[in-house]
C-alpha cells in the first residue's frame, strides 16, 4: 500500500505545475457550482472559454486570418455545445422532479 502511494506521487510530481492548478480550479468550480444548486452549466462555459482562448492564439499566430474551415468547425462545436445544454436542462429538470438538488448531484451517483 504504501508504496504504490510512493508510486503514484513519484509520477504525479513529473505532472506540469500548471496542470495541477488547472485540476484544482476545476475541482474548486465544481463544488462552488455544485454547493449552489448547479445554477450554471460549468462545463459549457468552460469549454466556451477554452475555445475562445484558443482562437485568439490562433489569430495573433496567423495574423488575425479566419479561415473556412475554423467557421465550419466553430459551428459544430457549438451545435454540440447547444445540445448539450439541452441535455442538461433536461436532466436537471429530471434531478429535481426526483427531489435532488441539481445536476452535480448525478454526477456524484
Amino acid at each position: 500500500m504504501k508504496d504504490d502511494f510512493r508510486r503514484v506521487m513519484a509520477e504525479v510530481k513529473l505532472f506540469p505545475k500548471e496542470l495541477l492548478f488547472v485540476n484544482r480550479n476545476m475541482n474548486l468550480v465544481r463544488s462552488v457550482n455544485k454547493k449552489c444548486g448547479s445554477l450554471v452549466n460549468r462545463v459549457n462555459v468552460m469549454a466556451r472559454f477554452a475555445a475562445e482562448g484558443t482562437t485568439v492564439r490562433v489569430d495573433l499566430l496567423e495574423g488575425q486570418a479566419i479561415t473556412r474551415h475554423r467557421s465550419f468547425n466553430g459551428f459544430w462545436f457549438e451545435t454540440r455545445l447547444m445540445l448539450y445544454g439541452i441535455v442538461y436542462k433536461l436532466v436537471t429538470l429530471w434531478m429535481k422532479w426526483r427531489g435532488k438538488r441539481g445536476f452535480e448531484d448525478y454526477l456524484d451517483m
